[in-house]
């Protein structure tokens, strides 16, 4: 009786301490939002729940760019929606509105262009527009000859909640 005993108090134990363990796995949805949250973030990198401004820098006497977002980094790109804050300056995208775990490309679309001439990108994140961490790309070129002509300029890696850039140059 008492082997019975000392077995059935055994089993329970294992059985306990087995579904208590189970309670602490992560899903693998967890584990990736844990490890976003505590990487060190590369200089590329910004951790951003509520949206993304892309600002850009030039002489608009000397062109009008547009800037587009699109789902895909190869040859089909899909079109997504973007806010215009200020034409040819100023944009932004919810977080929201961008599907995890993919990757998007943002294209200059050189409306018109008068002279040759160079702009920047900087990505800021919306929640932290103070003190941001920002991303940018500096001394892009264009000249008369991409008047009417798109160009990516930025390919963007969104996570869950961690966008990393990379410049297309």
């Amino acid at each position: 009786m008492r082997n019975t005993t000392a077995c059935a108090l055994l089993l329970s134990a294992v059985f306990f301490s087995s579904s208590c363990n189970k309670g602490t796995e992560l899903t693998p949805r967890e584990q990736q939002e844990l490890d976003e949250e505590t990487a060190v973030l590369l200089p590329n990198e910004i951790i951003e729940q509520e949206g993304i401004r892309f600002i850009l820098n030039y002489a608009q006497e000397n062109a009008q760019i547009a800037l587009t977002l699109n789902r895909g980094t190869g040859v089909t790109l899909i079109p997504m929606r973007m806010d215009q804050e200020q034409p040819y300056v100023n944009y932004s995208v919810l977080t929201d509105s961008l599907p995890e775990n993919t990757e998007f490309t943002i294209q200059a679309d050189f409306v018109s262009v008068t002279n040759p001439a160079v702009f920047d990108i900087t990505v800021i994140g919306f929640t932290n527009f103070n003190t941001s961490k920002s991303f940018t790309v500096s001394g892009l070129s264009f000249t008369k000859a991409n008047q009417g002509s798109k160009r990516s300029i930025l390919r963007v890696k969104k996570g869950l909640k961690k966008y990393a850039f990379y410049s297309v140059q």
